[in-house]
């Protein structure tokens, strides 16, 4: 064991051959280097409390400079299948009580295939849930306009007859 030299040792031997003695010596400075002092703000440019307001160099605004990037990516396409995906996730948070979750899954839902009337009117039962009567009244009768005849489209006929006269909010 006398002739083994042990791994720190070793680099302790290579910092102080190479001169890289700089960069054990003072990590915290070199990781955060020193503050700019903050601008001091003269006496009546508005920090005394005497309604004057100070202001700003020319090169600096108060508006933050945001770039626009001219050529932007197109909004994903609808897709039928996740939608069907989302009404099942929507249907279980529903049962589970999870209303606030049951209803973004049905808005997502209705986004990803907006000819569901299924997604509509499960989401008009959450919206009462939630006690938003008006907007559950509204997705009622947008699943009756996608739905025109069949199941859903009597199930939003029988919800909107059941809660015509309370809107909650």
């Amino acid at each position: 064991m006398g002739g083994e030299i042990g791994c720190r040792s070793l680099a302790a031997a290579a910092v102080a051959v190479l001169g890289l003695g700089w960069a054990l010596a003072a990590p915290a400075q070199r990781l955060n280097p020193p503050a700019t002092p903050a601008p001091v703000i003269a006496p009546g440019t508005g920090d005394q409390g005497d309604n004057t307001v100070a202001k700003l160099p020319a090169h600096e605004s108060i508006v933050p400079q945001v770039a626009f990037r001219q050529n932007t990516a197109p909004p994903p396409s609808a897709d039928p299948l996740i939608a069907g995906h989302d009404l099942d996730v929507g249907t279980f948070y529903y049962h589970r009580g999870d209303w606030v979750g049951a209803l973004s899954r049905f808005q997502d839902a209705i986004y990803n295939d907006p000819h569901a009337p299924e997604a509509y009117c499960r989401a008009g039962d959450t919206e009462f849930k939630l006690k938003h009567g008006l907007r559950a009244q509204d997705d009622w009768r947008r699943c009756l306009q996608v739905a025109g005849e069949g199941k859903w489209a009597a199930y939003a006929r029988k919800a909107l007859a059941k809660h015509k006269g309370r809107p909650q909010s």
